[in-house]
């Protein structure tokens, strides 16, 4: 009995200690555990030395292998222990040396670090028994002691390759093992260094193809350079021919013998009129003056023909001599391809004409080269000459100032049936800002110190790999270390910002299509960009279509333009003083320098009526500039009247759009060529306010389907509220200009993203558009254009052109639409508020507006309690109210959202009581 108490003792006993041992055994388990993890993590001191002695170990055997340089022993050592060895290979040893300290950190963390190493020997072996197979001399491969002293000698393989490569040749000889041994270096090529050599090989591909892009530019540019070369050397032909010998005498007076003259106030000079490139930066300084010169004067008597090619024409390489006398349809078209350069406009009545043949350049087969209007405007002529073109039914009359080829009787028949137009110049527009280059660099320098040092302080690992400076702001590209989130650096925006002593400071994480972080960050000396400087160039000018626009700049300081018709359409909001109105006069502008009358059409809808006024009587505008919001609802009216009938026009001619139309009139005499109209709303809120049912439906309309027809939208807007900028109109208006607005609900509203709430003021915008990478906007510094720069272009465009005469129809048409929009159900909410037919015979109507506005939402219930009415007469008030688009429409059991401010509710009850 003691015996089994004893042994039950002993049990207990052997259990308990069973028990306590456990937690020690997993202690332990746990402790080599975190050995193991503190071993392989790349921050742990082993891992942190071996890249330094792999580097120091690759400069070694660098050294001894590939130079002279004298080291003692160790390097006949090392040589000699390498090359007998592995032969050819060896060369590879110092490059396997820093590949491995490269990668060291990368490979301990994805833990494949003796996978690297081993796999980076084996392609040293490969390679061995290539130079083994290509290397080694006939008479000594078969004998296994030279292996080794041919390697010493840096003959053949090694010992290792030459062992391994005479079996191989043994067995599938020389072209086997090639094979053999150059699939095997392929793979474990791939297995070894695969995403570094797909990284190496992608930025091959990039500078291969960057090459060739800068190689295609320059073959372009120089082939342009010879083309103007060529037109040149015409001209000059041209000059030197007997062409204008056959020019006929208008009013054959005294005098004939005189030597022509340029410049001055002789008569003599008026048979050599002078065209200039629109673009011209010198001429037209002063559009009075310009004007102030009639058109047509007193005939003069026209030189001798011997005289016509002589000084002073002759020896100025800067004029381009026209004829005066009609241009055969087989010579010249004046229309002409325009090659990226505008040309002026030559308006001319339908009719049947014969196809043009194509322009000769080959000066064997003719004697006299043709001249067209493009050879004609190429090059500038000196500042002051006065210019115009007018254009007949049967030739083309140019004049300088004050004298003419014309004479007295066919002056009055060519007013008559003449229409002139030309493009204003570039110096009505003030030039670009010079940038202090020195005090931006030190700027630059300073702030990504302050940005370095308040990252680090943080505990944000990163470099800043590139700076890229814009007119208002500076880029700094960081790249986090590996294992740094994204989201801590921004979430340390106010922290930057405070540590820059900036404004607004914007993250941009990633930038589209690049690994890096961009921080944008405000200049202290910022430089104003002009639109002159964005018209100036290459890009827009060459830019095909007509409908394209100057937005600014990005952030590095590119150029950003954009096409209407690939928009296709336009949304500009922000809030009041933003830059909203200059970006829409800037995009105006740009349309008047791009397009000619014939082309392009204007329709101007101006409810604050100072916005637009500027652009009164321009060639341009297809009417007047609409002022009335009940006008305005016609006129969109009108255009969705238009587009479809310009539909049926297009659907007869079995083409696609209008660009194919108008290509099909010079085969259908029948067919008359549509220009493009662009209807531009300055502010859309007002609109919505007095006519919401009408203008949004048209505008839903033209906005879906109208990009065919030729009918784009610019909508502009300073209250960027889903009352105006509603679901309708955002999924059919894509492109988006978001100027700086209060808060990240409005620009949701706009551009559905936040950002357009940091943004700086005067013209700093985010731009959307649907071709952008990723969806993302892109922040746009707008160009800059003032009143004064818009009103020299408007006057130059009314004096240098014919008297604007509106198309009687399409007004007669935009009144009756108005009309129809009065008292069509659409146009409810506006003949209710200025009839005051559904507000209300007493003041309950007012009471229950106002409750329903200091509430938020309203109910009947809540009419009920609030105003002591019936169930019967709450209701009729609410669904009057729905019908005025003061409430939302019923959502079940929920009560009703209010769509109108109080601001809108005074304006609508100020209508009434007027």
């Amino acid at each position: 009995m003691a015996k089994e108490k004893k042994s039950a003792k002993n049990e207990a006993v052997e259990d308990r200690e069973k028990d306590t041992s456990r937690p020690k055994k997993n202690t332990d388990k746990n402790k080599r555990e975190k050995r193991e993890k503190r071993k392989m993590s790349p921050d742990s001191p082993l891992h942190q030395i071996m890249p330094i002695l792999f580097l120091a170990l690759a400069a070694l055997f660098g050294i001894c292998i590939y130079t002279n340089i004298d080291m003692g022993l160790f390097r006949t050592l090392v040589a000699n222990l390498l090359f007998g060895l592995l032969g050819g290979g060896a060369y590879l040893v110092p490059v396997w040396l820093l590949l491995s300290a490269a990668r060291w950190r990368a490979d301990v963390r994805e833990d494949k670090v003796l996978r690297g190493q081993l796999f980076g020997l084996i392609l040293i072996f490969i390679v061995s028994i290539l130079c083994y197979t290509f290397g080694m001399p006939e008479a000594s491969a078969s004998v296994l002691k030279d292996f080794y002293s041919l390697g010493v000698e840096r003959v053949g393989g090694g010992f290792l390759g030459g062992v391994f490569g005479f079996a191989l040749n043994k067995l599938f000889s020389k072209v086997g093992t090639v094979i053999i041994t150059v699939a095997l270096f392929a793979v474990f090529l791939m297995l070894a260094y695969g995403a570094a050599i797909k990284k190496y090989m992608l930025m091959l591909f990039r500078y291969i193809a960057e090459r060739s892009e800068k190689a295609k530019e320059k073959r372009q540019a120089e082939k342009e350079a010879k083309a103007a070369d060529a037109a040149r050397a015409r001209n000059e032909r041209v000059r030197d021919s007997s062409f204008y010998d056959t020019l006929p005498a208008t009013v054959p007076t005294d005098g004939a013998d005189k030597k022509p003259s340029f410049g001055g106030t002789s008569q003599e000079s008026a048979d050599r009129p002078v065209v200039r490139r629109f673009f011209d930066a010198e001429a037209a300084n002063d559009p009075a003056a310009s004007s102030a010169q009639p058109v047509f004067s007193n005939p003069v008597p026209p030189t001798q023909p011997t005289e016509r090619a002589t000084a002073p024409f002759a020896d100025d390489p800067e004029i381009r001599i026209v004829s005066s006398r009609p241009i055969p349809e087989n010579r010249a078209n004046p229309f002409g391809k325009e090659k990226g350069k505008p040309l002026p406009f030559i308006a001319e009545e339908e009719e049947e004409e014969e196809p043009l043949e194509e322009i000769q350049t080959d000066t064997e087969e003719t004697d006299v080269p043709p001249v067209t209007v493009e050879d004609m405007v190429d090059d500038e002529i000196p500042a002051g000459g006065e210019h115009s073109l007018v254009i007949n039914k049967a030739h083309v009359v140019e004049h300088i100032g004050a004298e003419t080829l014309a004479s007295e009787e066919d002056l009055g028949q060519a007013k008559a049936n003449t229409f002139f137009y030309s493009f204003p110049p570039l110096s009505l527009l003030h030039e670009d800002d010079e940038l202090n280059k020195e005090d931006s660099d030190l700027e630059i320098a300073a702030k990504a110190d302050k940005l370095r040092e308040t990252l680090h302080n943080f505990g944000v690992a990163a470099d800043i790999t590139c700076v890229s400076r814009g007119p208002r702001l500076t880029r700094y590209e960081l790249v986090p270390k590996p294992g740094v989130r994204i989201s801590k650096i921004e979430n340390l925006v106010d922290e930057i910002t405070m540590n820059l002593e900036a404004i607004s400071v914007r993250i941009e994480a990633p930038i589209p299509g690049k690994a890096a972080i961009g921080v944008e960050v405000p200049n202290i000396n910022t430089t104003t960009v002009r639109l002159r400087g964005l018209l100036d160039t290459d890009t827009f000018r060459d830019a095909p279509g007509k409908t394209t626009v100057c937005l600014g700049v990005d952030v590095v300081g590119k150029p950003v333009f954009a096409d209407l018709d690939k928009m296709p359409h336009l949304l500009v909001a922000g809030a009041t003083g933003m830059g909203k109105s200059v970006c829409i006069n800037s995009l105006l502008i740009s349309l008047l320098y791009k397009a000619r009358p014939d082309e392009v059409k204007l329709i101007l809808i101006d409810p604050k009526k100072v916005e637009f006024q500027s652009y009164a009587n321009i060639p341009h505008l297809l009417v007047p500039v609409v002022n009335e919001p009940q006008k305005a609802a016609g006129a969109l009216s009108w255009a969705v009247n238009e587009m479809e009938r310009r539909y049926d026009l297009i659907e007869t001619a079995a083409v696609r759009n209008i660009v194919a139309y108008n290509k099909t009139v010079d085969d259908h005499p029948g067919r008359v060529k549509m220009p493009q109209i662009v209807i531009v709303i300055d502010e859309l809120h007002d609109l919505m306010l007095q006519a919401r049912d009408a203008v949004e439906d048209s505008i839903a309309r033209i906005a879906a389907k109208a990009r065919a027809a030729g009918i784009l939208l610019i909508i502009g807007t300073q209250r960027p509220s889903v009352n105006v900028i509603t679901g309708v109109i955002k999924a059919n208006i894509p492109s988006r200009i978001a100027f700086h607005v209060a808060s990240q609900v409005d620009s949701r509203t706009i551009l559905d993203a936040v950002g357009a709430e940091k943004l700086l003021n005067n013209g700093d915008m985010l731009f959307l558009s649907p071709g952008m990478k990723m969806m993302t906007p892109k922040r746009v510094q707008g160009a800059f254009l003032d009143d004064d720069e818009v009103n020299r272009v408007a006057d130059y465009l009314r004096k240098n052109s014919s008297a604007v005469e509106y198309d009687e129809a399409v007004m007669a048409d935009m009144e009756r639409e108005s009309e129809k929009c009065n008292k069509d159900k659409k146009g409810a909410e506006m003949g209710a508020v200025e009839n005051g037919a559904d507000m209300g015979e007493d003041d309950l109507f007012y009471k229950a507006v106002e409750v329903a506005l200091e509430s938020g939402k309203i109910s009947t219930s809540l009419l009920q309690r609030r105003l002591s009415l019936g169930f019967g007469k709450a209701a009729r008030i609410i669904d009057r109210m729905c019908d005025l688009g003061i409430v939302s429409p019923p959502n079940g059991q929920k009560p009703r959202e209010v769509l109108i401010t109080a601001d809108e509710y005074r304006a609508m009850r100020l209508r009434h009581d007027e």
